[in-house]
């Protein structure tokens, strides 16, 4: 009997998970713009940044503080990257973090505007990393996410993150839908890519 991968489960499918199964397309030899990350309905997301350029040793950029992380807003979509999810502002919230201005908390990274940030005080340098949670409207498939660097200090951008999934609240319980490493664009307010 011939050797074949067995087919993953669509968002296009009726079928309904209480975790995701099967979250990185990649892993599993699929054509990312033909795969879902999930087929379950996810309404809360937990971003867990884990090191910035700085804690990676770049060497430009030192005027700035180093121990701080930034950038400048994350979108959700769904129907394979095609639409853009709403989300909730009033759902965000720092589980871990200590922002470094009133108005550079979570919201401003959910708000839709590339004039605001989230910034981050000294929380890149815990074990932990940073964490905050956000939220949808309303439950949805999750296909694809984006987050764009800030206007300044490129030393700030992620380097290493992992965004989780919840049907329960801002609290979890969490699943990991992707886990990442990527050298920022040089671009200020610039993509990341969709993944």
């Amino acid at each position: 009997m011939p050797n074949e991968k067995a087919r993953l489960p669509r968002a296009t499918d009726d079928v309904e998970y209480p975790q995701c199964p099967t979250c990185v397309c990649h892993m599993h030899d699929m054509d990312p713009a033909r795969c879902d990350v999930c087929v379950s309905l996810y309404k809360y997301f937990r971003f867990n940044i884990k090191t910035t350029r700085f804690k990676d040793g770049y060497t430009r950029d030192l005027h700035c503080q180093t121990h701080i992380t930034q950038f400048s807003e994350i979108k959700l979509y769904t129907d394979g990257g095609a639409r853009e999810l709403e989300l909730d502002a009033s759902k965000t919230v720092v589980l871990t973090g200590e922002q470094c201005r009133a108005d550079q908390g979570p919201a401003a990274a959910t708000d839709g505007s590339f004039l605001t940030k989230f910034c981050d005080f000294h929380s890149i340098d815990e074990a932990e990393g940073i964490n905050f949670a956000f939220g949808l409207h309303e439950p949805s498939r999750l296909s694809h996410y984006e987050f764009f660097t800030a206007e300044d200090c490129h030393g700030r951008d992620p380097t290493s993150w992992t965004l989780y999934g919840s049907t329960v609240g801002t609290d979890g319980p969490w699943v990991a839908l992707n886990s990442d490493r990527q050298e920022p664009p040089e671009g200020r307010m610039a993509s990341y890519g969709k993944r």
